[in-house]
């Protein structure tokens, strides 16, 4: 290095709270036409529940709970798919390939526990992923997807318990997503 020490920082309070509120929005709201910008730059709005996500967005910018919906359900603005911890989050669809490339290696495996459980092998539940992605060639409810997946699948991903298959469909449907393909609808 140049020899010289670190030079330490005074900062007050009120610095560190206006430097910490303004990336996100939170000290001055954004305007309405820069809510995309405002999902991106808070790095997505999880939307597990999706008030939340338009709670989220909302209070950052001077948006309305329509002005999200339309961004996301008809102009594309905004994508809802599964991203950090495998929850749902919003994000600006010019972003999309950004988040899924970094994605793509992050995904947590379930445990043999797990796969006992829905009566499914590793090998099984590897098809099973394939079958979810194979089928969300179009927009469709859980049901639909649940009814499509069940009739395409060879019985090797299959679990053998019906009642739980349901939930080994919707469980995988983020790792099906992982290649950025995958999103959800209004419907979903």
């Amino acid at each position: 290095m140049n020899g010289k020490a670190p030079v330490a920082a005074e900062l007050s309070w009120r610095q560190v709270h206006s430097f910490r509120l303004q990336p996100h929005h939170l000290a001055t709201r954004a305007a309405t036409k820069d809510l995309t910008k405002v999902a991106g730059d808070i790095g997505g709005a999880q939307a597990q529940l999706m008030s939340a996500a338009e709670l989220q967005l909302g209070v950052r910018s001077t948006c309305s709970v329509e002005y999200v919906r339309k961004a996301l359900w008809k102009d594309k603005a905004l994508v809802k798919t599964w991203l950090m911890r495998g929850t749902l989050h919003l994000v600006p669809s010019k972003d999309l390939p950004v988040y899924t490339a970094a994605m793509r290696s992050r995904w947590v495996w379930p445990n043999n526990t797990w796969l006992k459980w829905v009566q499914l092998t590793e090998p099984e539940l590897v098809a099973l992923i394939k079958a979810i992605g194979d089928a969300l060639d179009q927009p469709m409810t859980r049901e639909e997807l649940i009814a499509r997946v069940g009739r395409r699948s060879s019985r090797s991903c299959r679990p053998r318990s019906v009642p739980r298959f349901a939930p080994a469909v919707t469980r995988w449907l983020p790792p099906s997503a992982r290649p950025g393909s995958k999103s959800s609808s209004p419907r979903f």
